[in-house]
């Protein structure tokens, strides 16, 4: 992996590493001045080429899951709810945009869990 990719931790969280015998998970904590360390360790957070990705905390995972059942339920219902708006059956209108929100729902609940987690509200 490039260095280009890599990313040095800027935040408390869990993030992925590279090591000897491959990946592996290192919990990062900040100081009072901000400044993040290793918490088992206890040490300086350093630029050693390791560090690979932060891992999402439990909210953007919730989201991510919701989102994701929504999509899954919008390829499973859509040709049926497809099928009666074609077909001019009752409520066509109404399972349109049901189908609409749910996925603008899901996708505004996973932007604002990043943006949350991101900014250090979560």
């Amino acid at each position: 992996m490039s260095n280009e990719t890599r990313k040095l931790p800027t935040r408390p969280g869990w993030w992925w590493r590279e090591g000897n015998r491959g990946p592996y998970i290192e919990e990062v904590d900040c100081d009072q001045n901000h400044a993040p360390f290793l918490a088992i360790l206890g040490s300086n957070v350093v630029d050693d080429g390791t560090w690979l990705a932060p891992i999402p905390g439990p909210e953007v995972l919730a989201a991510l899951a919701e989102y994701t059942a929504a999509v899954h339920a919008r390829d499973d219902e859509g040709e049926n709810r497809v099928r009666r708006i074609q077909e001019g059956g009752s409520n066509s209108a109404d399972d349109l945009m049901e189908l609409v929100e749910e996925m603008e729902y899901s996708a505004e609940m996973l932007a604002d869990a990043i943006r949350a987690e991101r900014d250090g509200a979560a």
